[in-house]
């Protein structure tokens, strides 16, 4: 007999955990880009708020990276349970890319908390410290790229998917479209994240300059956000483009 949720069920469950893992590991993704810039505009320009506003997000990126990993334990046992079919044959069919997937979140944990514990540490060398947070972000987007690639296949997979290679399987009709879109919207959460976070510290701060640092934080925030949501749309032509193109009849259920 399948394994159900009682209540909600095993499709509604199986879609509130994915859509909660996914707000958080967009968060994180898209921050530590935006993070990094900040890093070195406040470098480039000697404004110590850039500093100081990439200090106060990866602090919120640190917190928010162990609520990510919760939420994709939740997400996996679910799709185990009731989705054991499924589930089976991803991973048969896609071991050496979850390996490697496996491998670079290990990575990624590791070069995240030596960003953020070492922001005072490395103080006096600044370039050392961009270079880990761009390694980090290099990591992340691989990592993202690797479970794309998955779900790409589970909406347009290859022809003859049982005789193809790894790399037809992983390289399929909507992995780059949707690579595009997922890039530019985790930049675009990131930055609104702030915004929200700098709202909160904003109506909570007490004393006046801190009012006008977070008022100026949740602007620049703001700005990151609408300006990659600008971009959004195109990247979703594309990517409903190709869907279109590679099964007219999927393309008429979004």
């Amino acid at each position: 007999m399948p394994v159900d949720i009682p209540v909600v069920g095993a499709r509604s469950a199986l879609w509130l955990a994915a859509q909660i893992h996914l707000y958080f590991a967009a968060f994180v993704l898209g921050a530590p880009i935006f993070i990094v810039v900040c890093e070195y505009l406040g470098i480039r320009t000697g404004d110590a708020r850039y500093e100081r506003l990439a200090k106060e997000t990866m602090k919120v990126v640190a917190i928010a990276y162990s609520l990510t990993a919760l939420t994709g334990v939740l997400f996996s046992f679910i799709l185990m349970g009731p989705y054991q079919r499924i589930t089976n044959y991803l991973f048969r069919t896609f071991y050496p890319v979850w390996g490697l997937y496996g491998l670079l979140i290990v990575v990624e944990t590791v070069l995240m908390y030596v960003y953020w514990y070492s922001w005072e540490p490395l103080s006096r060398r600044k370039t050392l410290h961009m270079a880990i947070g761009v390694l980090l972000n290099i990591v992340g987007t691989v990592v993202m790229l690797l479970v794309n690639a998955i779900g790409a296949f589970m909406l347009t997979p290859p022809a003859n998917p049982d005789r193809a290679s790894l790399w037809a399987l992983v390289n399929n009709a909507s992995w780059w479209p949707l690579n595009l879109h997922r890039f530019i919207a985790n930049i675009t959460f990131g930055g609104l994240m702030v915004t929200l976070f700098a709202s909160f510290m904003f109506l909570t701060a007490k004393r006046e300059e801190e009012r006008a640092f977070y008022d100026w934080m949740g602007f620049i925030g703001n700005f990151i956000g609408v300006a990659t949501l600008m971009l959004l749309p195109l990247a979703g032509y594309i990517y409903a483009k190709e869907i279109f193109l590679y099964d007219a009849t999927i393309a008429t259920f979004m």
